[in-house]
């Protein structure tokens, strides 16, 4: 009996996919762990909703952090960031999930709720960035590389002063273990940016690392600590094969 539940319950959520997500009142719930890690504007935007006015965690979140989040973001984006939210805690469940059919429902509930929002932002505001980079982070879960490629490309070429996408195209292309793709797209980006990414800087080194050149790997994580890049990873990688990121060699 619970396995014919199961099932049916599994064959609603595949209809339910089908349909529009603006059909629907917005009904998301994130687990506790989701919540801590969603960006401040999510937190906020989740608390002004009838679904999260109802919960412990508007308590927590105070007033001047609603409106920072509605000022820093506009009316327009705050008003539909809660889709994006969502889409991206979908793609986390997705990568986690072993049951084909139920991964590729989260996939799909990810990619509505992202487009959702990516169709209705304002040209002009940097949300475009991150709200692409989660739609071409589905499409790579998807299988669909070139796809994922041609997205954040797009979004390069219309915000190129943005580092998220360059470091969203390199980690893309060392996971196909094309690093030489992923360093000329770094070096791209830390052009644009003029060398102020950090993250940028911390990629970089990862790339450079990982194609054998130590010296070059050096310099952009003292680069990247210098800019205040917050984890030790690329240092303690440098540390175990014997390389300080203080002096090059």
């Amino acid at each position: 009996m619970r396995a014919k539940r199961s099932k049916w319950l599994q064959l609603v959520a595949l209809t339910a996919a089908a349909i529009p997500v603006s059909a629907f009142a917005y009904d998301f719930i994130p687990t506790e762990s989701e919540w801590v890690a969603w960006p401040y504007y999510c937190q906020a935007r989740y608390v002004t909703l009838p679904i999260g006015d109802n919960t412990p965690w508007a308590q927590q979140i105070p007033r001047a952090q609603i409106e920072r989040a509605r000022q820093e973001l506009g009316d327009a984006v705050f008003g539909g960031i809660q889709h994006y939210c969502a889409g991206t805690v979908w793609l986390r469940r997705a990568k986690v999930q072993s049951d084909k059919e139920l991964r590729a429902f989260y996939l799909r509930t990810a990619t509505s709720e992202t487009t959702f929002t990516l169709t209705r932002l304002p040209p002009d505001t940097p949300m475009i960035v991150p709200v692409t980079t989660n739609l071409a982070l589905i499409k790579y879960a998807e299988g669909k590389f070139d796809e994922a490629i041609e997205l954040l490309e797009r979004v390069a070429a219309q915000k190129p002063e943005e580092p998220m996408t360059y470091s969203a195209l390199a980690t893309l292309y060392r996971e196909r273990k094309r690093l030489d793709l992923a360093r000329d797209v770094l070096l791209r980006g830390d052009k644009m940016v003029e060398g102020r990414s950090a993250e940028i800087q911390y990629n970089l080194g990862l790339v450079l690392l990982e194609l054998g050149d130590i010296e070059e790997a050096q310099i952009a994580a003292r680069k990247a600590y210098e800019l205040g890049y917050p984890l030790p990873g690329l240092r303690n990688k440098l540390k175990r094969m014997g390389h300080s990121i203080d002096s090059p060699g």
